[in-house]
């Protein structure tokens, strides 16, 4: 039960935490043109989203690399591949509206629409959502590459065994 309840709380994390912030924005009734430098953070934004993409593409290829692995076998084995597909998907695909809203916003931000307070909450939603799902998958297969380190470490120690059955080297 308490596996089943962290597994929710994995999935929904970053979407429950992108709602707080961009309804915070919304009742606030900030408006991108009331940012000072605003200009400056939407293309900081791009650039770590674009960062960030980057990034995660790497780790895919990284983790189609290890497929072997016995830990990738444990992830086929309970059906988590799909989980930690979505996972992916849904980063790389806000990391891409985030890239190109902040790019959009740029040229847009000063005009003074009726829904300028919406579109800075959206903005802020998907931004927050973008940088936590980014931030799970990462720590995510951080985990994963330290159980392939250390699988990879167990079976290149020598295992000698003395005539009596002890190990000659039982400190390592």
């Amino acid at each position: 039960m308490r596996a089943l309840f962290g597994l929710y709380v994995e999935r929904f994390f970053p979407f429950v935490c992108a709602i707080f912030a961009g309804f915070a924005v919304f009742i606030y009734g900030l408006k991108l043109k009331d940012i000072k430098n605003v200009n400056e953070l939407l293309a900081a934004t791009v650039n770590v989203s674009a960062i960030l993409i980057g990034f995660l593409s790497v780790m895919i290829s990284i983790l189609i690399s290890i497929t072997g692995s016995r830990v990738m076998k444990r992830i086929r084995e309970n059906n988590a591949t799909e989980l930690l597909n979505s996972y992916f998907f849904w980063a790389l695909i806000s990391g891409f509206i985030v890239a190109i809203s902040s790019m959009v916003l740029t040229v847009f931000y000063n005009i003074d629409l009726a829904s300028a307070k919406f579109l800075t909450a959206l903005w802020v939603f998907i931004t927050t959502f973008f940088l936590i799902s980014s931030f799970r998958i990462v720590l995510i297969l951080l985990r994963i590459l330290k159980n392939v380190v250390e699988e990879d470490e167990a079976a290149s120690k020598p295992n000698y065994i003395r005539p009596d059955g002890k190990k000659a080297f039982p400190h390592k």
